[in-house]
């Protein structure tokens, strides 16, 4: 109420529309009470609840406790809303391509009304603010989406909270991609707060990357993924975080955050990275300017993995670049040459320039193709063969020339950035000839380094499988190798056996990995082998089938060859065999045919096969006495399907010696004479015998076992000697070795005659 007469009764009443004066729902006087003012007001603010009923209502003013109306409200409905808003799509119509800038618009209405509008891109995403007000329409930026397919919808609400979507309309986002191969990238010092140009090839700026350090960005650098890294120097003396830090940047001018930490996650740098470089496994050195100015080496997920400490002239390393070997580093010190290092070897090398560089100070360098040197010498642009020596000198008519940073086109041309002028400039590598320059518009001095996107990496590694050959059997532990190539450089091979992992990812070559194959069942399987490079790209190897056997029968218990004593007994060890109930063992003379076996048994080291095959066994073979090799095949399943062949074994003659000698000798009747035998088979039984010469075997004048006496040795020797006496009547004698308590002879003493 406002200008009201200010009675002290004046009051207010709250009435359904159209009552009798007398029929109030509720009254207050103007002080909100039912208990009058001391003083009458004319202005107030009285608060009234409304029925639950629907329907329409007001309240009047009536003056000083009487029926005397001053004025009525307008009306006001009460309604129960259970009715959501109903809205639509009106553009972009269904199934539309779009790209740029387009009309986003919408249609809405309530029973009650309409308070609020918002469109939704994929249904979770804002596109603008809310609109309150018809008609509901908006600007969409289409580049901030990324291309293909994308929902866009419209959410209204009324004031009772009720909301409703619209039905989404499905359209394609098809902008062209930014043109980013041969962008040109220019970095800036302090004075700049240290930000980075991105340029178009013909130089228009198309943005500014501002990243979190206003130190000086030193340079720019590419990774194989096109990312951006900016390497800044302390700002103002204050070498902490977020200065004296490498910032990445993605290929769409998203800051991703800074690069590089120890592996105890602090900031690696000592002050003022200043240049990097990539290796094709995707490792990254970083060149540092100053303090102990060595340069860093960090792995691809940025953790330190190892430092280089370099022979330095005016500054540290200041600004390198990494041989197509991998391992030399060519870098500059702001002196007059060019310094290399062997990350390889951490060996210093020679100065590759066979003379001093003729400007002040030796800035950015780049490697060229064929091998020389491309460097920012201050006053001049100096090129270097591959040889090191000077065959050519650049500069930019009618400017000062000022030279820092520099980097290669890819097409026999090269950027460099002037310092002098705060210009970019073109130059032909052959001719030396001005293509093109702009300007940075930034004043002299203020330029630090320059770098040119390089095209985007899309060929796919080269890989093939080198070992085990194709079709080939394998048993045991084998080697699986391969060879990779690419264009760039390969980052990583895995072998697949059957199409899962066969150990892990390698990262260097060679590509080789140890393969147990008796983790896998026997029969045919398949090796493949896949490459990538630091790109994503990625190439499958031709497949390689081949076919696992079991490992080789072993001889007591090795896989290598032995020598034994004619009549000796093997142990053949048998592992991951088929398991069928009849696979069996057979010796053999070396290169006997198959069926020339000279002892044969199943598996259970009988010759009846057991009722269940049987895949791992040791079976007795004794071996005969005839010096030879001989071997031990195992074949499958009662036929020659040969599964493995022992390691040779070679069977030795036995040594049986008189005296030392293995020539005839004469004794005085009655002496006493030594006999030596080695190489023996060792069984408990083996035994020697004195006879007449020519006598049967049967017909001995003495014995003795091994040990010397009449009693077996618990445990066969094979080496030994033993004391006979001979006869006195003179007479030509010798001595037989037998083999275990048998007349199995394996060796004759030279004759002894006694005279």
């Amino acid at each position: 109420v406002t200008s009201g007469p200010g009675s002290p009764k004046d009051w207010l009443a709250l009435y359904p529309t159209g009552a009798a004066d007398t029929v109030f729902v509720d009254w207050f006087f103007l002080n909100g009470t039912k208990s009058a003012p001391a003083v009458g007001l004319t202005t107030a603010t009285v608060p009234f609840t409304l029925p639950n009923t629907p329907g329409t209502y007001e309240v009047r003013f009536f003056a000083n406790n009487t029926f005397q109306r001053m004025g009525t409200t307008p009306a006001v409905a009460v309604v129960n809303d259970t009715t959501p808003p109903a809205v639509s799509m009106i553009a972009p119509a269904a199934g539309a391509t779009v790209s740029g800038t387009v009309t986003v618009s919408a249609s809405a209405t309530d029973n009650v009304g309409v308070v609020g509008l918002q469109f939704k891109l994929d249904g979770v995403m804002n596109l603008g603010a809310e609109l309150t007000t018809a008609p509901y329409s908006i600007s969409w930026n289409t580049t901030t989406a990324s291309g293909g397919s994308h929902g866009v919808a419209a959410v209204a609400r009324d004031a009772a909270g009720h909301i409703a979507m619209s039905a989404p309309v499905t359209v394609t986002v098809a902008n062209d991609p930014p043109p980013t191969e041969g962008d040109v990238f220019v970095s800036m010092d302090a004075d700049v707060q240290g930000i980075v140009q991105w340029r178009n090839p013909d130089g228009s700026l198309r943005q500014v990357l501002a990243g979190n350090s206003s130190g000086q960005a030193s340079s720019v650098a590419f990774d194989a993924a096109r990312n951006l890294y900016v390497p800044h120097w302390c700002f103002n003396s204050n070498c902490f975080h977020p200065n004296n830090a490498v910032e990445r940047w993605d290929p769409n001018g998203n800051l991703l955050g800074t690069f590089g930490r120890t592996v105890n996650g602090t900031n690696p740098y000592n002050c003022n990275p200043s240049s990097l470089a990539f290796d094709a496994a995707g490792n990254v050195y970083v060149g540092q300017a100053d303090c102990d100015g060595t340069i860093l080496k960090f792995d691809a997920a940025g953790t330190l993995v190892t430092s280089f400490t370099v022979t330095k002239e005016v500054r540290g390393t200041d600004h390198i670049d990494l041989a197509s070997d991998g391992c030399t580093i060519f870098y500059a010190s702001r002196g007059k040459n060019v310094l290399r290092y062997n990350v390889c070897t951490r060996t210093q090398l020679p100065n590759f320039n066979t003379q001093p560089l003729p400007g002040d100070n030796a800035f950015h360098l780049r490697i060229l193709p064929d091998g020389g040197v491309l460097v920012a010498d201050s006053q001049v642009i100096v090129r270097l063969d591959a040889s090191g020596n000077q065959i050519q000198t650049y500069v930019a008519p009618g400017e000062f020339n000022l030279w820092g940073g520099l980097d290669l086109v890819g097409d026999g041309t090269f950027w460099a950035s002037n310092a002098g002028s705060a210009n970019i400039v073109r130059f032909d590598l052959q001719s030396g000839a001005v293509l093109a320059r702009f300007n940075t518009g930034t004043g002299s001095n203020n330029l630090a380094g320059v770098g040119v996107r390089p095209p985007a990496d899309t060929a796919p590694p080269s890989v093939t499988v080198t070992a085990p050959a194709a079709g080939s059997p394998v048993a045991g532990t084998v080697t699986v190798s391969a060879n990779a190539t690419d264009n760039v450089g390969v980052v990583g091979v895995q072998f697949k056996l059957d199409g899962a992992n066969l150990g892990a990812e390698l990262t260097t070559a060679p590509y080789a990995v140890s393969w147990n194959t008796t983790l896998v069942a026997n029969g045919t399987h398949i090796l493949s082998a896949v490459a990538r490079d630091a790109a994503g790209n990625t190439a499958t190897s031709d497949a390689v089938t081949v076919t696992v056997q079991p490992p080789p029968p072993t001889v007591n218990g090795s896989g290598v060859a032995i020598t034994v004593a004619p009549g000796a007994t093997v142990i053949v060890g048998v592992t991951s065999g088929p398991g069928n109930p009849k696979d069996w063992l057979a010796l053999y003379p070396t290169g006997a045919a198959d069926g020339a076996y000279l002892a044969w048994f199943f598996l259970n080291g009988t010759k009846s096969a057991p009722a269940v095959g049987v895949t791992t066994a040791t079976v007795p073979f004794t071996l005969p006495n005839t010096p030879g090799t001989y071997e031990v095949r195992f074949f499958a399943n009662n036929t020659f399907q040969r599964l493995g062949t022992t390691p040779t074994v070679t069977v030795v003659p036995v040594t049986v010696t008189v005296n030392g000698s293995s020539l005839a000798i004469r004794v005085a009747p009655g002496a006493t004479v030594s006999v030596e035998v080695t190489n023996g088979p060792g069984t408990p039984k083996d035994w020697l015998a004195l006879y007449t010469m020519g006598a049967a075997d049967s017909a001995y004048l003495d014995w003795f076992f091994l040990n010397g006496t009449k009693s077996a040795p618990a445990v066969g020797v094979t080496t030994a000697t033993v004391t006979f006496t001979l006869p006195t009547t003179p007479r030509a004698y010798e001595v037989r070795f037998f083999s275990n308590n048998t007349y199995q002879r394996l060796g004759t003493t030279p004759t002894v005659t006694v005279r």
